[in-house]
């Protein structure tokens, strides 16, 4: 004897479940299911983040070959000015640094076409994927580059994807921020002769301001340029010294 089918097969076949009648086609089949995530699927990939192949026309430029040093000394500026004391990185941090090079390794000059792969930069960096995502989010941040999520068409037409997602396009750029500190040069090390010659200034006025008077050594050392107010504050001191040490003959 056969067995009578599930409740849930009875309600998809229209049949009566607990006193209530189930209209035909009301259960989901597994098709449904997929197709419902695949429509949401191509929603993500044709938002405004992402566009086709062709809508790309006039995004890559032709790129200076001499800009290239010129924004990767920017960059590391960058990560240093924004560097807080005590911690490793900064705004960027070392591995923004790495992937940013590998993407100027990449660029073609000519074009300005910039569109490769994770696994690309991953390779040429030496970094993981979730390491090279996060660079690229901290240098579109900051505005050194530009990143727009890629889609193209599948041809499916009887079913399946119509769409899949390519690699991303990039462009790179020097913001203003960056841009600034090429600007002012970075402060150069004092050569050990020229610290040792200053160091020796130091002692040697140090010297001949200790053989003053105490009263007039204060005013020495602050280098007043008026004589006249040096002359009003060295009897002022002297009066000092005198009231605080009566036993001593001025």
């Amino acid at each position: 004897m056969k067995r009578g089918l599930p409740a849930e097969r009875k309600a998809c076949h229209g049949s009566p479940v607990d006193g209530f009648e189930v209209k035909r086609g009301s259960c989901r089949t597994i098709g449904d299911v997929l197709n419902r995530h695949h429509r949401r699927r191509v929603k993500s990939l044709t938002r405004k983040s992402s566009v086709s192949r062709e809508a790309l026309r006039g995004f890559f430029r032709p790129f200076d070959s001499k800009t290239h040093g010129a924004i990767l000394k920017a960059a590391e500026r960058f990560e240093n000015l924004t560097k807080r004391k005590g911690c490793r990185n900064g705004a960027l941090g070392y591995v923004g640094i790495k992937v940013l090079k590998a993407l100027l390794e990449f660029i073609d000059y000519r074009t300005g076409r910039l569109e490769p792969s994770y696994v690309a930069l991953c390779k040429r960096a030496y970094l993981s994927v979730c390491a090279v995502a996060a660079a690229l989010k901290r240098l579109a941040a900051h505005g050194f580059i530009e990143m727009i999520r890629r889609y193209e068409p599948t041809g499916n037409i009887s079913g399946g994807p119509t769409v899949r997602q390519i690699t991303n396009a990039y462009r790179v750029s020097l913001p203003a921020v960056a841009a600034k500190t090429l600007r002012t040069s970075p402060t150069a090390p004092v050569p050990d002769d020229e610290r040792a010659r200053r160091k020796e200034q130091r002692d040697e006025r140090e010297r001949m301001i200790a053989q003053l008077p105490e009263w007039e050594q204060p005013v020495a050392r602050t280098n007043i340029a008026d004589p006249s107010l040096a002359e009003i504050l060295n009897r002022l001191g002297r009066a000092i010294y005198a009231a605080s040490h009566p036993a001593v003959s001025l």
